[in-house]
Formats: C-alpha cells, sequence, structure tokens
C-alpha cells in the first residue's frame, strides 16, 4: 500500500515521530498505512455512497500530515500541539491537484480539522451541547467512522480505553444529536433555506453557544422575509489569489473598499477598535441607503469578521463571503508575475492562516477554486 502524496511529504512523515504510549507502530507514516488498512478492510461494513467514501479515504490519508509541522520533543516525550489545524492548509493543496469538488474537498478537510473530537472530549467529558454546536460546522457521523479507523490503526498501550471513547461518540453522541438536529445535510438545508431573520438568529445563538435555543429555532417553520439593507461581499483568501480582479468583474456596481485601508494585519488576532469605527463609518451610511459593497483584501481573522457582522446585521444588510482556495505553489508563482513582489512570508503566512468560517457566519457563500485563476 502507498500513500498518494508527494514524495517530500512522506519523507518527513517517515522522520516524524511520536508518543509510543498512543503510536507504538512508531512514525506517522506508518500510522497512516495502518490507518488505511483499517479503511480498505472495514468501509464496505458501513451503508455509505461513494462520495462518502472517498472523504473517508482522502480522511484516512491525509488527518495526521500537520504532524510534520508541529511535532517535537518535550517534557521527555514527542508531541504534536495543533497538529489538526495545521494539516489543513497542507492537505488543502494535495486535494487541490485532484478531481475533487469544492464541497467534497471541505467535507475532507474539516475531518482534518475535527478528526481528534472523538477522542479528546470523550476523555474531557465534553457536554452533548457542545457536539451539537460542532454538528453545524461537520459531518459527526463521517467524523466517528473515521476516528474509530484512526484509534484502530495504532499500537496504544490503553487501546480499549481510547477506543471506547470513539464507540461511545458512535454509539450515543451522534445519534442522540441526529435525533434533534437532523443530519449534517439536513442541518445545512435546513439554514440555507431560512429567511434572514432565522438566519441572523441562528447565527447568534451559536456564537453565544446555545445549544438549546439554537435548537428551538433551526426547527421553528417561520415566513422567510429579506434584509432590508444592502448585501457586502466579503473576500476571504491569502494575497495573490485573485480576489481584486474576481469581484471587479464579477460584482460590478458594488461600491468597491479595500480592507487594507483599514487594517494593517487583518488576519491577527488582536482588534484595533479605530480602524473598525473607521470602517463602520463608511460601510453603515452606504448599506442603509442600499448601495452594495465589496469588501476586499487579505483573510480576516475570526475577530474582525465578527465585528464586521455585527455592523453590516446593524445596518440590515447581508453578507456574501467569496472564499478562493488556492495553493500555496499558484500563489507564489503568481507573485513573481506582479512588478512589486510581495514578501514570500507574508504568502506563506496567510495560506497557513487561511479557513473556513463557519457555514452559518454568511447568508451566502461561494467558493472560488484553482482553475479560475
Amino acid at each position: 500500500m502507498t500513500l498518494l502524496l508527494p514524495e517530500s511529504l512522506i519523507e518527513r512523515l517517515k522522520a516524524t515521530e511520536q508518543n509510543p504510549r498512543y503510536h507504538g507502530e512508531g512514525n506517522v507514516y506508518n500510522h497512516t498505512l495502518l490507518v488505511l488498512e483499517q479503511y480498505h478492510t472495514h468501509i464496505d461494513t458501513y451503508n455509505l455512497s461513494e462520495a462518502d467514501q472517498e472523504v473517508l479515504y482522502w480522511a484516512a490519508m491525509l488527518h495526521d500530515v500537520g504532524k510534520a509541522e508541529v511535532t517535537r520533543w518535550e517534557g521527555g516525550r514527542w508531541r504534536s500541539p495543533g497538529h489538526e489545524q495545521a494539516g489543513v492548509p497542507i492537505a488543502r493543496d494535495i486535494l487541490l491537484e485532484k478531481a475533487i469538488s469544492a464541497a467534497q474537498r471541505k467535507r475532507i478537510l474539516d475531518l482534518v480539522r475535527w478528526h481528534y473530537v472523538p477522542f479528546r472530549w470523550g476523555r474531557e467529558q465534553r457536554s452533548l451541547d457542545a457536539y451539537k454546536l460542532l454538528a453545524t460546522q461537520t459531518d459527526l457521523h463521517l467524523l466517528g467512522i473515521f476516528a474509530l479507523f484512526d484509534m484502530m490503526g495504532r499500537e496504544c498501550e490503553d487501546k480499549a480505553t481510547v477506543v471506547g471513547y470513539v464507540q461511545r461518540f458512535n454509539d450515543y453522541i451522534v445519534p442522540q444529536v441526529t435525533k434533534t438536529l437532523g443530519t449534517y445535510d439536513e442541518v445545512q438545508r435546513y439554514f440555507w433555506e431560512a429567511g434572514y431573520s432565522k438566519k441572523n438568529a441562528l447565527w447568534v445563538t451559536w456564537k453565544r453557544k446555545e445549544a438549546l435555543l439554537m435548537e428551538k429555532i433551526l426547527m421553528l417553520k417561520v415566513p422567510a422575509d429579506r434584509a432590508k439593507g444592502a448585501r457586502c461581499v466579503i473576500t476571504i483568501g491569502a494575497p495573490r489569489s485573485g480576489k481584486t480582479q474576481y469581484v471587479k468583474e464579477h460584482y460590478p456596481g458594488h461600491t468597491y473598499l479595500s480592507v487594507s485601508d483599514f487594517f494593517s494585519n487583518s488576519f491577527q488576532d488582536s482588534l484595533d477598535s479605530t480602524s473598525i469605527r473607521s470602517l463602520s463609518a463608511h460601510l453603515t451610511p452606504l448599506l442603509r441607503k442600499g448601495v452594495p459593497i465589496v469588501l476586499d483584501g487579505m483573510n480576516l481573522h475570526k475577530k474582525h469578521r465578527d465585528q464586521l457582522s455585527k455592523i453590516i446585521l446593524g445596518a440590515s444588510g447581508t453578507l456574501h463571503f467569496v472564499f478562493f482556495e488556492k495553493s500555496l505553489s499558484s500563489l507564489l508563482s503568481q507573485n513573481q508575475l506582479y512588478p512589486q513582489a510581495l514578501d514570500e512570508q507574508v504568502i506563506i503566512q496567510a495560506h497557513k492562516h487561511l479557513a473556513y468560517p463557519h457555514p452559518w457566519e454568511s447568508h451566502s457563500f461561494e467558493v472560488v477554486e484553482e482553475e479560475n485563476e
């Protein structure tokens, strides 16, 4: 069995050691082969569509690629904190080279991002509400199946205990969440078919972690309504991903604003209240007058997006995200075509920070893929 990964990455996975308490099989490469073996052995026992099988296959291949980035020797053992999130940009670049749709790619990357949840949250005894909130952004059913492949594909000192956490997730958590909310696809359909006010209420309850109220609103049948203000299109993507050209071609008649005119580093964690107030002063009167806006720039940190959503919803406007998925090699190549090339580290860091927004964070969502460059 071979891994359909770049040879250089395979060599890095072979060189990345793991804590023998949980990975007696040795390095990440060995573990990935065992997980793939579990996939091939057991996938036919599940009544899954070809699309779901594809998601699980690539999740098995890619789930631990982030360990090559973050693994370190600390406190007398190998540790890989944050390897799930670190693996997303690596996995995205690999998937962008495959004949995989944007929707499928997101489902795979969601499993890469959250694959440790069934074990870790089970050990931490997280509440059922926490799982309900997570169920709005990833497929818990596929997550549980994959987690079982992951835990069985290792040599572990307390394997029965580790596998037990995942079994409880599959046997209790997933059925309970599905019973109250529905499947992942159903949950998303409930949201996208909802009107303006219901979408706003669902997003607010999710942010506040009010799972019970969120559940009630999700199931509530109310007439669909529309926003009173205008639309604000927000681009999310690394520099040199073609954002500016795309929105100017596809959103004519929109007032164009650049994020860089307000934020010096838009994907940083800290908030600049002065910049937020300045941006609000530009956006609010335009949206209330019904003027559609494009807000274009580097991928905004979630804290900035949250502030923007408050401004836009306060003006009764709608949010439309345009998410640009470009590989790092494509971004760096495009950078060289500009008269003044950016520092490559700026592009690399922005690419590393690029993450899917929550599906409910905007009223509508669009993905621009590699071939749109």
